[in-house]
């Protein structure tokens, strides 16, 4: 996943002969992120790669359907506070939890988040 134009890029690898891996781009569907900054990690509860959250939309790439799916965040924060956007690419999954735990800068500040994805 490109973090500057949302391309996508799938990579084979030749475990037996690493210079015959290769990588071609994907003609995926849907919006893709917006450029700036971005993180992502493998959900493997729903076998998608999430994350690239940009003021408070998180983005999933479903790699079975090469489609990109937006899903705006309804934060639930005792302060009202609202989620932004990933800082310093800080995002992963937990799978005990199912969540997405990131890092993000928002209208509010500086805050960490965990995400559940609808999917």
């Amino acid at each position: 996943l490109s973090m500057t134009d949302g391309s996508v890029r799938e990579l084979v690898l030749d475990r037996a002969n690493w210079g015959a891996s290769a990588s071609s781009l994907l003609a995926a569907d849907g919006l893709a992120p917006p450029d700036g900054e971005t993180g992502y990690a493998y959900d493997s509860r729903n076998q998608v790669i999430g994350g690239a959250v940009a003021d408070g939309t998180f983005h999933v790439f479903d790699p079975t359907t090469e489609t990109w799916c937006t899903d705006p965040m309804l934060a639930v924060s005792e302060e009202r506070a609202q989620v932004g956007t990933v800082a310093f690419h800080a995002l992963d999954y937990d799978p005990i939890d199912t969540v997405y735990v990131f890092l993000a800068d928002g209208p509010s500040g500086r805050r960490t988040w965990a995400y559940r994805w609808r999917g």
